[in-house]
């Protein structure tokens, strides 16, 4: 007795469209970055290991650096929120704009509840550049 070979392709093509529907899912929310400020990351879920992107500006004070290590222990603190503040960690080499008071992207996760935000990525913003627009922006 033949059976229909019709409905091996049709069982086929399901699962090959299952498992590009799967890929594409996990590829998307894996590859999301959260963009968030200081005051926002303060409040996300510290067990959940997820790529992150905080902007904030190097506090006056906490800068340190770490023993036995090439990296810096460091404060940012919210732009609208001078009072929110997170701790970071960041090994490698520290820009040269990086400086108490500069404006900063960090992009990294929270390892665990508890500890610091650990720095994957530093960039150091010039803050002339956006001084000059919002001074434009005042005088019009």
């Amino acid at each position: 007795m033949r059976k229909n070979g019709k409905s091996i392709y049709i069982v086929a093509f399901a699962l090959l469209l299952g498992g590009l529907g799967h890929l594409a899912a996990t590829g998307i929310t894996a590859g999301t970055v959260l963009h968030v400020q200081v005051s926002e990351a303060l409040r996300i879920d510290r067990g959940n290991a997820r790529a992150v992107s905080v902007t904030g500006s190097v506090s006056l004070d906490g800068i340190s650096a770490l023993r036995e290590t090439e990296g810096i222990r460091f404060q940012i603190q919210d732009h609208k929120f001078p009072d929110k503040r997170l701790w970071a960690v960041y090994y490698g080499d520290i820009p040269d704009l990086f400086a108490p008071g500069a404006p900063v992207i960090l992009e990294g996760a929270f390892q665990n509840p508890g500890q610091d935000f650990k720095v994957s990525r530093l960039i150091t913003l010039c803050p002339a550049k956006y001084e000059e627009k919002a001074a434009a922006a005042s005088q019009s």
